[in-house]
């Protein structure tokens, strides 16, 4: 068939031949371009995505560790707090880097794969859980990673669930060996969509657009390629902020950590010096002075723990105060003897001045309290040389009926601050100076925990120090007044003024403070500088046929030893009658010296208004006669003969320490080794019972399942029976959770007799 006339014109056309030179050209240009910039576009894509994967899998490499793949052995394990921690920070990286799906994989003690976790939010319907199928060629990826092969995919795939980008790494352990495998699906949505539209565009304008259209196109084209570019940077920019947000978070936890083991070393401090105190003490004062020390400085370490358990709600700011009617005298007296060793070690003089206050309670929350006083002496002593003067003092600035507005000043002789190092004083994770942590170690948070703490009880802190020259600080704090506690006073039928006392002291400022609380008691003190002078003032009492109530004698006399001085005077006056004060550090060098003398009392500076005078009752209500290590401190007695209980504890140690505590009470108690126990013997009698006490942790039925089990018996005893929860967990939810299960009440481990005592009493009227 032959073609007509126009057909075959229009072929010879000059235009058509124009019009197909260009558009051969336009489509080689576009062809050209298309796989040059198309292709070299579509490289650099999957070569970013390799740079990902990999910086990303060094950081899986730096958070996971052994226990986290050996804690997961079923579905229950998802629940442990250990893998919790490790997949939240793989989960948050995950939502930031676009990662689409997250494997986690390791093989079991026979060598075969196991435990497939995907790392979708577990409330998405196509969440795995562990054990559940997986696509075979995930899990030979998985294998053959566990066999120490690295997958980088060349390519972006098209699934049914959606367009990925996989890769796969051998996780090492702490020793370099393959503990698991992990596997990552980038979505890649986006980036498939803008490659498509690079294809569009290229194609469509090639064959539309003549040269000059063509060169348009290409200019297009590149402001898509950066338009896409800027998006990768963007994400790049947002994976690096995810690393380094990662990053700071565990530099946060380690400088936490630091921070409370600086808390925590404090009391430990006391808690082991006095414990070697008394191991090597014959006298039983020094050994009850010591005990009270370590129950004081325990309880305060109690306190820290409990901070480290509740420390979000206090780094946010949600922490309450607990107040309770507080003696201001009594816990500064505790708080020195925290750092007062501390302090002698270094020669330092502490100086503790606290007028007016003796016996006066406020309601405060006294660990916090004394948490900011610890942290201000400790770093006084830190800071301050050999030889320096440290001063701790308290004053009410405000006096009113129902409150008062304290301030409380330590002062020291150390290195002090230039004004730029006082601008980052109180500021979180940074020291004044960088060399002082080198220098004197610590953290750096102490202060700004107590500013916060401060600000919280409603007052304020400040600072003034010259470089060279040392620091004052000063806070203070608005607390509502309470009870006053009962006057002090002597035995009966004593009065303050009859009773004469003799202070023997070469230092002027110890004698002045000694009579300043004295006076305060209404007592008249004479003053001795020197030995020969207490000897002079005693033989003149003598010759009028006086005598001296109590003598109180420094350890040190600048013309004869304490001992020297003691012979001199013990045929003149009753030697039940001495008192020898010393420093924590003496006490223990001359306790044997003094004790052969036949000298069995001792007090320790700083001197405290009632430290003095509970030495001046004990020697006019004891004289004659010395303690006995029979004689411990005596409590009231309380009767729980009547009562029944249920213990329901697994670990021995603590139902010894649970039945020793309660043993003067004369309560019955039954011991369960778990739950299920607890469960079966208050099925056989539930009448036998009058209380519970169920621990939360323990094998085979925990305390919550234990309860849930008892209160839905059908029998009426099991509905009403007190049930008391017994638990290290002290955050409120964990509160609110044994409440929930059915319990009526929650004690706190380590326990405390009195607490557990209250608990019997109050639910069973006992």
């Amino acid at each position: 068939m032959k073609q007509s006339p126009n057909l075959n014109s229009l072929f010879k056309s000059l235009e058509l031949r124009v019009i197909i030179i260009i558009l051969t050209i336009t489509v080689a240009l576009s062809a050209g371009f298309y796989l040059i910039v198309y292709s070299r576009y579509y490289q650099l894509t999957i070569d970013d995505l390799k740079d990902h994967a990999v910086m990303l899998h060094k950081y899986a490499e730096e958070i996971i560790d052994d226990d986290s793949f050996k804690v997961l052995n079923s579905i229950e394990d998802e629940s442990k707090e250990i893998y919790i921690k490790t997949y939240d920070q793989l989960n948050q990286v995950r939502r930031i880097a676009n990662i689409r799906y997250l494997y986690t994989a390791k093989r079991s003690e026979s060598g075969e794969l196991i435990y497939v976790l995907d790392g979708l939010d577990p409330s998405e319907e196509d969440f795995r859980h562990v054990g559940m199928p997986i696509e075979e060629e995930i899990i030979s990826a998985l294998e053959e990673c566990l066999n120490g092969t690295v997958f980088l995919d060349d390519d972006i795939m098209v699934t049914e669930w959606g367009i990925v980008y996989v890769t796969y790494f051998p996780v090492h352990g702490d020793d370099g060996s393959i503990i698991g495998a992990i596997g990552m699906e980038f979505d890649c949505a986006g980036l498939y969509k803008a490659f498509q539209n690079v294809r569009f565009y290229t194609v469509t304008i090639s064959l539309a657009m003549a040269a000059a259209a063509s060169l348009l196109a290409i200019l297009f084209i590149k402001k898509i390629v950066r338009t896409t570019e800027n998006e990768i940077r963007i994400k790049d920019e947002l994976l690096v902020a995810a690393k380094e947000e990662a990053l700071s978070s565990n530099k946060a936890k380690s400088d936490f950590l630091s921070r409370m083991s600086h808390e925590m070393r404090t009391p430990m401090n006391a808690i082991i010096g006095m414990t070697k105190i008394a191991v090597h003490s014959a006298d039983i004062d020094k050994m009850r002075y010591c005990v009270k020390n370590i129950a004081s400085s325990s309880g305060h370490l109690l306190h820290l723990i409990n901070d480290v358990l509740d420390m979000s709600k206090i780094e946010a700011g949600k922490f309450e105060l607990d107040l309770v009617p507080t003696n201001i005298e009594k816990m500064l007296m505790e708080v020195c003897n925290l750092v007062v060793d501390k302090a002698e070690q270094k020669n330092q003089k502490l100086d503790v001045v606290i007028p007016d206050l003796m016996g006066l309670y406020f309601l405060a929350d006294e660990h916090r309290l004394s948490q900011v006083i610890i942290n201000l002496l400790s770093n006084a002593v830190k800071f301050t040389p050999e030889g320096g003067d440290i001063s701790l003092s308290v004053i009410e600035l405000e006096k009113q009926d129902d409150s008062g507005l304290l301030q409380f000043t330590v002062s020291d002789t150390g290195i002090g601050m230039s004004e730029e190092q006082l601008g980052r004083l109180f500021t979180s994770f940074e020291q004044a100076d960088g060399s002082i942590s080198r220098r004197f170690g610590g953290t750096g948070l102490g202060l700004a925990i107590s500013k916060s703490i401060v600000e919280k009880m409603g007052g304020s802190i400040r600072v003034e120090s010259e470089l060279g020259k040392g620091s004052r600080f000063m806070f203070t704090v608005r607390l509502e007044k309470t009870e006053r506690e009962d006057k002090h006073i002597v035995f009966d039928g004593i009065k303050p003024d009859d009773i004469k006392l003799l202070i023997i002291a070469p230092n002027a400022e110890t004698r002045a403070r000694f009579c300043r609380i004295t006076g305060g008691f209404g007592m008249r003190s004479y003053e001795a500088g020197s030995g020969a002078q207490a000897v002079s003032i005693i033989e003149a009492a003598r010759a009028k046929e006086l005598s001296f109530d109590v003598v109180f004698m420094d350890h040190y006399q600048a013309d004869m030893g304490g001992i020297e001085l003691f012979n001199r005077i013990s045929h003149m006056i009753d030697k039940s009658s001495v008192v020898v004060i010393t420093s924590f550090l003496e006490w223990n060098k001359t306790e044997k010296s003094f004790y052969d003398a036949d000298v069995h009392r001792f007090i320790t500076k700083p001197l405290f208004p009632s430290a003095v005078l509970d030495c001046i009752n004990e020697v006019i209500g004891n004289k004659g006669r010395r303690p006995s290590a029979a004689e411990p401190e005596q409590r009231p007695a309380v009767d729980l003969s009547e009562v029944s209980l249920l213990l329901a504890e697994d670990v021995e140690i603590n139902r010894e320490i649970f039945m020793a505590l309660l043993e003067e009470t004369g309560v019955k108690i039954d011991i369960a080794e778990n739950g299920r126990i607890a469960v079966e013997k208050f099925k056989e009698n539930p009448q036998k019972y009058d209380i519970i006490i169920m621990d939360i942790q323990m094998p085979e039925t925990d305390g919550y399942e234990a309860t849930r089990q008892i209160r839905s018996m059908q029998v009426p005893k099991a509905k009403v029976i007190p049930i008391i929860a017994m638990t290290a967990n002290a955050f409120s939810e964990d509160i609110e959770r044994c409440l929930e299960a059915g319990m009526n009440d929650h004690l706190s481990k380590p326990i405390d007799d009195r607490d557990v005592i209250e608990k019997i009493r109050r639910y069973t009227s006992a």
